[in-house]
């Protein structure tokens, strides 16, 4: 989508195609939409658990800590592994002990959900112009694999 933009813009600058930059700028989100995976339906009951997964993972733990790191997570949250982290958000050790599998899951996938007034980013939902940062309107933080692999990696860390 990005390079959309920039050839609008050099096409603006230029004065050639002038014509075309109100097509292009339509485009352009058009564009990126038609690029992302569609999203996979899932169920919230009593508001407060996605009880069924996303998608289907039966891999060890180790991807979900990876995510944990590359997806922001440790940048508010500590967790056995990530002790430096800031005590931004709650401290991750033993969230299999106060969580449920699907409390954990509906956590990563939309937190407002629970918590309204949470800064805690929902991963599983399209990004939104002005919400997000560019580079995520119009899809999601993580796939449904990686939300599987986060929750998988949460559930192992009991006390």
């Amino acid at each position: 989508m990005r390079r959309w933009f920039q050839f609008a813009r050099r096409a603006a600058i230029s004065g050639r195609m002038r014509h075309l930059l109100p097509l292009l700028l339509i485009a352009a989100p058009l564009a990126a939409a038609a690029q992302t995976e569609a999203l996979v339906d899932y169920v919230v009951e009593n508001g407060s658990t996605i009880p069924d997964p996303l998608a289907e993972w039966e891999g060890g733990v180790e991807a979900g800590a990876a995510l944990h790191q590359s997806a922001g997570c440790a940048d508010c949250h500590a967790a056995p592994g990530f002790e430096d982290a800031p005590a931004i958000g709650p401290d991750l050790s033993g969230v299999a002990d106060r969580l449920t599998e699907g409390e954990t899951r509906l956590m990563v996938v939309n937190p407002r959900i629970v918590l309204p007034e949470t800064d805690m980013p929902a991963y599983y939902a399209v990004g939104q112009i002005g919400e997000v940062p560019d580079d995520l309107v119009g899809r999601t933080r993580l796939t449904p694999l990686e939300v599987e692999q986060i929750v998988a990696w949460l559930m192992s860390l009991s006390d």
